[in-house]
């Protein structure tokens, strides 16, 4: 039962782009609002901008369906995903 607790605690407290995992909610806040890492859904490649991140789809051409995820209509189940997805790019 605590190893089930301890691996949803340490889920929340990994960084949902680079995994990086953090001992307090606020370590993960500050390192999401310093780091501000954009990734790509075709490569898994990351990126400090949007910018650097649209550069590099252009260039490789690495767009995709996926990348009007924020606009999608879902089902409910999938809001996570989404939420998620947004998050990675705010």
């Amino acid at each position: 039962m605590f190893g089930t607790i301890k691996l949803r605690i340490e889920e929340a407290l990994t960084c949902n782009v680079c995994d990086r995992t953090f001992s307090c909610p606020k370590q993960l806040s500050a390192h999401k609002q310093k780091k501000r890492h954009f990734g790509c859904s075709a490569c898994d490649s990351l990126f400090p901008s949007l910018m650097a991140l649209e550069h590099h789809k252009e260039e490789f051409e690495h767009w995709s369906d996926d990348d009007d995820i924020c606009t999608d209509d879902s089902d409910e189940d999938d809001d996570t995903v989404i939420s998620e997805e947004c998050e990675r790019l705010l």
